[in-house]
């Protein structure tokens, strides 16, 4: 059976914090499988009082967001997308070398997921 795969970088996920908007509808109902590079959620948390001031919620309610939108994203370890690192990089050039990561795990997509442990 086909299932779709997408990788989303964290400014989605903060898209997603920040409103209650369509994207946080499709990430939590859409049923597609998202992926996302292992040092996400701490960049997020980083930038957690971003969020807070932006939607005018508070630490602990933001937190409660962040995790339920975590139970729709997949964590993917760098050892996972590393092999693909100088291909990403020569993809991405000088545009946004923070995509890097992202545009890997994305190219490391083939299949062997499922071997991989991924599924």
């Amino acid at each position: 059976m086909f299932s779709l795969r997408l990788v989303v970088d964290t400014n989605i996920i903060l898209s997603a914090m920040i409103k209650d908007s369509t994207v946080r509808k499709i990430i939590v109902e859409s049923g597609i499988d998202f992926f996302t590079p292992d040092f996400t959620f701490d960049e997020i948390n980083r930038h957690l009082n971003y969020v807070c001031k932006k939607n005018s919620l508070n630490r602990k309610i933001n937190m409660k967001i962040l995790n339920i939108l975590s139970k729709y994203i997949n964590v993917v370890d760098f050892g996972f997308y590393a092999h693909k690192i100088t291909e990403a990089q020569k993809i991405i050039k000088k545009i946004d070398e923070n995509d890097v990561p992202f545009i890997a795990l994305a190219l490391s997509f083939d299949n062997n997921m499922e071997k991989r442990g991924y599924s």
